[in-house]
């Protein structure tokens, strides 16, 4: 069985219920990525599904992109919640190159 929830953020009453965090083209717009990695680490997830704008991509096109990413600073969020790469790709989406991320439990 599947559901999809589409919630405001942050969420505090959803956590230990979803086995994965799909997080597309979400983390750019909020100010406090580290509160958001902490709230994602209470849901423990199996995995947690990035994709971001590369720090590559200029934000001025997108006003309400609070900044945008490395790989590394990814990898690093999510180490810093018990999570390691499962995968990681540089990809074209759109004109701009983005960060597409899967992270498991450690």
């Amino acid at each position: 069985n599947i559901s999809y929830w589409c919630v405001d953020f942050p969420v505090t009453n959803l956590f230990k219920y979803f086995n994965v965090i799909v997080a597309y083209e979400f983390i750019e717009h909020i100010k406090d990525t580290k509160r958001a990695f902490e709230l994602f680490k209470k849901i423990d997830p199996e995995l947690i599904l990035i994709s971001t704008p590369h720090i590559t991509c200029p934000k001025g096109g997108n006003k309400f992109h609070h900044k945008h990413y490395g790989m590394d600073e990814i990898v690093d969020l999510c180490a810093g919640i018990g999570y390691k790469p499962k995968r990681a790709e540089l990809r074209y989406f759109g004109v701009c190159l983005n960060v597409f991320f899967v992270a498991e439990k450690r």
